[in-house]
């Protein structure tokens, strides 16, 4: 067990806090060594990130590529949950920097956070003793795994884009960088081979996202993956910044996730009640409304699939068939009483087979 920090620093010579990175005294501040005064004018922002992260000054090249990972996460609109979030917190009349706060903290695994299990993955498939067909098997072996597990794999695809628009110039940055001697394109090689790997399983192109191509960049230069998400919120914070300023300079006020009586929010709850009645009975139609907003566990309750059954589709499917659940809830009343009544004779696996029909592209 680890101990706590009390029982470190009663038992050895350290202080209290002990840092590598910075000095820290009266009329004195050195970075890594380096007077603070030698480093302003002479380091851009991107080297002291370099500088305070991994304790080393960047070449040209090096810093070139790291730039461009900075600059390619930057931004991504509203659509964005971190931006969105940011903008909104603005409205409601927080502090700027609260507003800013709130969008970094939106950034995790789901959003922002796949490069760290990115770089993950890559380090373990880019060893220096495998040769190009064991890295090959390798990836596609890791590939099996994910859609086994029925789990997207980190750093590749996008759910706007077909073909993530920063992947062809990363990928170019990267390449003349292995070509003039900067990186040694082991990581860069890797992911492209994921990549190959995973096409050929799907069956059509799962382009590297900005997730997967800044973590080559961090790799090969020397990150470690725990610091990923930071840099991204170092990135993305750029774009946070903006967009809270825009809102805060448009002056709207408590601006919502989207506009009074949009279709975008509905009511699923019970239907109108009252504490007095002696009814307490549940609707099954409500029960059904409500369980298909929940996702997985919603669709085995709408169409009584087992969780065995519902294994028996993939990814895709069963993303398509919670969609599909939500419009048939909500849809018209006379269909939805025919497909329920046509599924519900059916046997488990005979079930899944007619779900997966209804929802697939020749259905």
């Amino acid at each position: 067990m680890t101990p706590s920090a009390l029982a470190q620093f009663r038992s050895s010579d350290e202080a209290w806090w002990q840092t590598a990175i910075s000095r820290n005294e009266p009329n004195l501040i050195e970075i890594r060594g380096y007077p603070v005064q030698e480093l302003i004018g002479r380091l851009s922002f991107t080297d002291l990130i370099a500088l305070l992260a991994i304790g080393r000054l960047l070449s040209d090249g090096e810093r070139r590529i790291l730039d461009a990972a900075l600059v390619a996460g930057a931004d991504h609109g509203p659509r964005a949950p971190s931006i969105a979030a940011a903008r909104m917190a603005v409205t409601c009349g927080v502090t700027f920097n609260s507003a800013v706060a709130t969008g970094i903290n939106l950034l995790g695994d789901y959003h922002g956070g796949a490069v760290e299990g990115f770089m993950e993955l890559l380090s373990d498939l880019a060893g220096p003793s495998m040769s190009d067909e064991e890295r090959r098997s390798a990836a596609r072996q890791l590939v099996a795994s994910f859609r086994e597990r029925r789990e997207p794999v980190p750093g590749f695809g996008h759910q706007l884009h077909d073909r993530d628009p920063r992947r062809a110039r990363m990928i170019a940055l990267l390449e003349e960088a292995v070509d003039d001697g900067t990186i040694r394109g082991v990581y860069l090689g890797t992911a492209l081979t994921i990549e190959a790997a995973l096409a050929d399983a799907v069956g059509r192109e799962l382009p590297l996202n900005v997730d997967g191509l800044t973590g080559i960049v961090y790799l090969e230069l020397g990150f470690p993956a725990e610091v990923a998400q930071g840099l991204f919120s170092l990135s993305r914070g750029a774009g946070i910044v903006a967009h809270a300023l825009e809102e805060r300079l448009a002056g709207a006020r408590i601006k919502g996730p989207c506009p009074p009586g949009d279709e975008l929010v509905r009511y699923v709850g019970p239907p109108p009640r009252s504490l007095t009645s002696s009814s307490s009975s549940a609707d099954a139609s409500y029960s059904r409304e409500f369980w298909s907003t929940f996702g997985e566990d919603g669709i085995c309750v709408y169409w009584g699939l087992s969780r065995e059954g519902l294994e028996q589709l993939d990814a895709l499917t069963r993303r398509r068939l919670v969609r599909f659940t939500n419009d048939v809830a909500y849809g018209d009343e006379e269909e939805r009483d025919t497909l329920l009544a046509e599924v519900a004779g059916l046997a488990d696996n005979d079930r899944a087979a007619a779900l997966r029909r209804l929802v697939s592209d020749d259905a």
